[in-house]
């Protein structure tokens, strides 16, 4: 639904360690040597007793004691790495609210060691130790001159950090030799980080904050009814964890800003945001200048890929930030960064890809057409996965958003960011390019659950191309359907046969549209084993070739309207701005000539 109409950026200066058995490495050192412990630590090891190693055992370790307020040990040999466990925790530190997101520990190392500390744990769901929990204190954060130090690192955004941690393996030495000895080891959260609680809420008539029950995370707070016997804690843990690890991809990872001030504001007191529970609907809105959410118990009952609170929780993500877009592009915006919490969460949330199914079939339609008003990720993945190529900073949908002027369209924005000298048309059609092969980083995913069989590969490209129809007055000569020619800054593709190593040519020619300023951009995708894709250049209208290798026989012409104009009207209907008769509503046509090619055969012919 459309809204009702801040802490800068986490400054992420840190380092981040490299990976071990880790398809991605998501814990950052956050601090070497800070000047105090963590707030609300559980400690897990600080060996205050002589001779009582406080539960920890080890493992090919030589001479391991506890005196003197250290744990010591050996690593003799170069080939059995010595390490130390902690099993069955008893304190059981929750690992869901937010509180126990860093792992402090101080240690003293050999001074010509040079490599990593590594450090494995399991939780109450996931007890023991596996390689997808793991990581490490990375060696270019090790100071090295034999002395004790403490390291402070962030684990929030590690996938199984989550339930209650239950063991912890530490390996100071790997492929050495020497003693080690640490100091103590606990989790906790830096003191003062935490926004305040806000008691000032949207209370519904009848209901305060005294005669209400709440539950807290590190970032959030939610309120019940206590007459409403169908919402229990349960439903709260669940609201908090989604939350925290939204923040956590939202903020921590994308770089967007913090939901916690008042509208507009860098220098207002941090309140954590109220999750209501008590009004009908899944909303988010503003109350006192200030973000807040509701979802009811109907929205709870679980915490996968489509649950609505990461959605929400992105709405007031998007409030806090000055850059925002104009309010068209808010759901699907939503959509697709609670499919970034998804994806980078993937391990733990069954099927946790982004809903495209809509939005395939509806490709030629313009951004966040009212068809597909949630599922419109077209421009936000391309530009986040390959923007860095034409000039853009990392993580650009958050940039597109968190910067520069508000209440603009995606477009605007996207033209206004580029480098001298480098078109938005051609972004545009780049962009776009990658979607018939669902060709990004997370490819594999998503092709997996979108291709999961073959009649749902096929029907992917029925839905997503359109049959070119041929020309009778001009042999060779095809076009568009009118009713599937793309919409501005939407894309069409055409699914075309050619043999092994062709030598094609290819030409799009523009249809005049009523008014000025109508253009495309264009280009071939090449497909061969194992789905990879070869791309042509991208192209204004006009003639081009492209010579396919001897392995790629098949190949699509990627079509991309892009009209002079960056607007988009992203409000008006079919009754108010009929559809090819309005300038803002016309759809961009054209005619294709091939050479060497030709269109592939479907399962409907033209005539049916």
């Amino acid at each position: 639904m459309y809204l009702k109409r801040l802490l800068s950026r986490l400054a992420l200066t840190l380092a981040l360690c490299s990976a071990t058995l880790h398809a991605q490495q998501n814990v950052t050192v956050a601090a070497v040597d800070p000047v105090d412990r963590l707030a609300g630590s559980t400690v897990l090891g600080e060996w205050a007793t002589a001779g009582n190693p406080d539960g920890w055992t080890g493992a090919d370790v030589t001479g391991l004691t506890s005196a003197g307020g250290f744990f010591t040990g050996s690593d003799a040999s170069a080939t059995l790495n010595a390490s130390i466990s902690l099993g069955a925790i008893a304190s059981a530190p929750d690992l869901d609210f937010g509180f126990n997101d860093y792992l402090q520990i101080r240690l003293k190392l050999p001074a010509a060691y040079t490599g990593d500390v590594r450090i494995e744990y399991g939780t109450s769901v996931n007890p023991g130790f596996a390689p997808a929990r793991q990581f490490v204190l990375p060696a270019a954060s090790i100071v090295k001159d034999g002395a004790f130090h403490t390291y402070r690192l962030e684990l929030g955004l590690e996938v199984f950090w989550r339930d209650a941690l239950r063991d912890l393996r530490i390996t100071p030495l790997l492929a050495a030799t020497g003693e080690f000895q640490i100091d103590y080891v606990e989790t906790g959260d830096v003191a003062g980080t935490a926004p305040a609680l806000n008691l000032v809420t949207n209370f519904k008539p009848g209901l305060t904050a005294t005669n209400t029950l709440r539950l807290e995370s590190k970032h959030i707070c939610v309120w019940w009814d206590p007459a409403n016997a169908a919402f229990t804690a349960v439903h709260a843990r669940r609201v908090l964890r989604m939350c925290e690890e939204s923040y956590q991809t939202y903020c921590r990872k994308l770089g967007y800003n913090e939901p916690f001030r008042t509208f507009d504001s860098t220098t207002s007191p941090r309140f954590k945001l109220n999750f209501l529970t008590w009004y009908d609907g899944y909303w988010a809105g503003g109350f006192n200048d200030r973000a807040h959410m509701n979802v009811g118990t109907s929205g709870l009952a679980h915490e996968g890929p489509g649950n609505p609170v990461p959605h929400e929780f992105a709405h007031c993500i998007q409030m806090a930030q000055s850059g925002r877009l104009v309010g068209g592009h808010w759901e699907s915006h939503a959509n697709y960064l609670r499919a970034q919490r998804n994806l980078h969460f993937f391990a733990t949330i069954t099927n946790a890809v982004p809903a495209l199914d809509n939005l395939t079939g509806n490709s030629n339609y313009r951004p966040d057409h009212n068809r597909h008003i949630y599922a419109d990720q077209r421009y936000y993945l391309g530009l986040d996965d390959y923007g860095t190529q034409f000039g853009l900073p990392a993580n650009y949908a958050a940039t597109m958003w968190r910067d520069g002027a508000r209440d603009q369209t995606m477009i605007q924005k996207l033209a206004a960011a580029l480098p001298a000298g480098t078109s938005v048309k051609d972004v545009a059609c780049e962009s776009c390019k990658r979607w018939p092969m669902l060709d990004f980083v997370e490819k594999t995913r998503i092709r997996a659950e979108h291709w999961g069989t073959t009649a749902n590969r096929a029907a992917h490209f029925w839905r997503q191309g359109a049959q070119l129809i041929p020309l009778q007055d001009k042999p060779g000569w095809w076009r568009v359907p009118l009713e599937r020619a793309p919409d501005r800054w939407a894309y069409q593709m055409h699914n075309l046969t050619a043999g092994a190593g062709a030598a094609i040519t290819g030409e799009v020619r523009a249809l005049d549209l009523p008014g000025t300023g109508e253009d495309w951009r264009w280009c071939f995708a090449a497909i061969s084993a194992g789905d990879a894709v070869r791309y042509s250049p991208v192209y204004p209208p006009g003639s081009q070739n492209f010579t396919l290798t001897a392995s790629e026989t098949r190949v699509f012409l990627i079509v991309t309207a892009t009209p002079d104009s960056t607007s988009l009207d992203l409000d008006s209907f079919s009754n108010t701005k009929p559809v090819d008769k309005n300038v803002d509503r016309l759809r961009y046509a054209y005619e294709v000539r091939l050479v060497n090619a030709a269109p592939a055969a479907h399962r409907y012919v033209v005539a049916n």
